[in-house]
């Protein structure tokens, strides 16, 4: 009987341990999903997202939070390589004193990114067909930002581009996809005025989740519908683990926190 009760024990203490890493673990990971200067509570209300708007919206018997900002129309927009590097969004934005930021597309395991990318004069992806990455987002030299199906054939005139997707345009139809899950997802969006929107999607209750990408045309249209969001056309940024947002002014500052590297950022800073 005794040669039993040492292995039972050490088997105790190894469960024992096991449970308060795990804990510790979700406790990180809960604080860490947003990082605010804001009191987090269980309703949304006391959140503020500095120049933006933080929507509650139900949509198929789920409830999301739609962080957005109308970014104006003489802020500075670049874009940050960051495939190798592979630095926290957060220090990125402090690096490059951004008063916005957003993640960009995506990224491969081999540190390079999936699709064309031009930046600050160099092409470190080529463009590639693909049902997903169907978009490409480009800021020309007049500081505008054009979000097109077309690759472009040179890039003159053109300051960055960047593949990306899907492309989205709100309507009452699902996106037909192979493969798709629940995540939260970063976009881009434009209204019938050319306006630029950032944007984040998150569930309630998770901010690590939201909602699957065969469902943001119905989303967007439901929001425009009600007034809310009213956009023409989306282009969706990577998303899930690799998704960030980050707005700052006098009075503070909020950060989702993506938990995986993006390969790149979008960094907006504003006039003073």
């Amino acid at each position: 009987m005794q040669k039993y009760i040492l292995p039972l024990i050490v088997l105790l203490i190894v469960l024992l341990i096991g449970t308060t890493i795990n804990k510790s673990l979700l406790k990180y990971k809960e604080n860490y999903i947003l990082s605010t200067e804001t009191e987090i509570r269980a309703t949304p209300t006391p959140l503020r997202l500095p120049y933006g708007t933080i929507t509650e919206f139900a949509y198929d018997q789920k409830d999301f939070l739609i962080f957005w900002i109308k970014v104006p129309d003489d802020a500075s927009i670049s874009l940050i390589e960051n495939f190798t590097e592979r630095i926290i969004g957060e220090k990125l934005t402090e690096d490059n004193n951004c008063d916005l930021g957003i993640n960009g597309g995506f990224y491969l395991g081999n540190e390079k990114p999936l699709g064309l990318f031009y930046a600050k004069g160099k092409e470190l992806g080529k463009a590639t067909k693909s049902s997903i990455a169907d978009v490409f987002v480009k800021l020309d030299l007049a500081g505008d930002v054009i979000i097109t199906k077309l690759a472009p054939t040179n890039y003159n005139f053109t300051d960055f581009i960047f593949q990306t997707g899907p492309y989205i345009i709100p309507g009452n139809t699902r996106l037909r996809l192979a493969r798709d899950e629940t995540a939260r997802r970063s976009l881009l969006g434009k209204d019938i005025q050319g306006h630029l929107y950032l944007i984040n999607i998150t569930n309630k209750k998770d901010l690590t989740g939201g909602p699957r990408l065969a469902d943001l045309p119905i989303l967007f249209w439901q929001l425009k519908e009600k007034g809310i969001l009213a956009l023409n056309e989306v282009a969706n940024l990577d998303g899930g683990s690799a998704s960030f947002f980050f707005a700052r002014d006098k009075f503070g500052k909020l950060t989702l926190p993506s938990w995986a590297p993006v390969g790149s950022l979008l960094c907006i800073k504003l006039p003073n």
